[in-house]
């Protein structure tokens, strides 16, 4: 399957994308869509290609404001997942596994928190070919709290390119950051590698700001 100058919206809620080969050109974007149920899940028997421009993404496909296992309140607290967020501790989920959708901040003085990021699970019998991005960021807010970053879990064969990974929180502003989210990559056998471009869980800046907690893991071994 061939993705070209095209935005689509996979639902796997139920079953998983399955194709020989996935290749994402530059200008394509594939996600998934709103819903506590929601994922982008493949099941890959070759290769997944995502070039320059090209996106696998899940960016505020999370849990909404104020929702979510590690969500915000009404003081503008940022939403938590793998990572605190600002003035919020609720962290959850398995480090090993990651398969949450990351939880919404909080509300304050009527402005809405961001949305967590979105779940992205890839399973590639051959080898992940990155050159573009897979994220799952948490939505920013204005005065209320940041998302949480989502989860990406990956098994495949062997990595290269030079392209991005992020699972990271939005920005709060004068309210908490959204706290980092988790990236976990697995290998059958050999060493888990992942691409040599940016690859970060990074916590949103805020009043005060979310929190990393380097939940980005590489293994050796199976997951599911």
């Amino acid at each position: 399957m061939t993705l070209n100058n095209v935005l689509l919206v996979f639902d796997c809620a139920l079953n998983p994308l399955r194709v020989g080969d996935l290749t994402v050109m530059g200008g394509a974007t594939a996600t998934h869509p709103y819903g506590s149920l929601a994922s982008f899940a493949a099941e890959v028997g070759g290769n997944v290609t995502i070039n320059v421009g090209g996106y696998i993404e899940a960016n505020d496909r999370g849990y909404p404001q104020k929702t979510g296992p590690g969500a915000g309140g009404s003081n503008g607290e940022g939403g938590a997942y793998g990572g605190a967020g600002g003035m919020n501790p609720n962290v959850y989920g398995v480090r090993e596994c990651s398969q949450d959708l990351g939880s919404g901040g909080g509300d304050r003085s009527g402005t809405s928190g961001g949305a967590g990021g979105g779940r992205i699970c890839m399973l590639i019998g051959g080898t992940l070919n990155i050159a573009g991005s897979t994220r799952a960021n948490g939505n920013g807010a204005s005065g209320a709290g940041g998302g949480s970053g989502g989860s990406i879990l990956l098994r495949t064969a062997g990595v290269s390119g030079a392209g991005t990974i992020y699972a990271s929180g939005g920005a709060g502003g004068s309210a908490g950051g959204g706290g980092g989210g988790r990236i976990a990559s697995y290998s059958p056998s050999g060493t888990a590698r992942l691409p040599t471009g940016t690859v970060a869980v990074g916590g949103g800046s805020g009043t005060p700001a979310g929190f990393e907690r380097n939940d980005i893991r590489r293994r050796r071994g199976h997951f599911g």
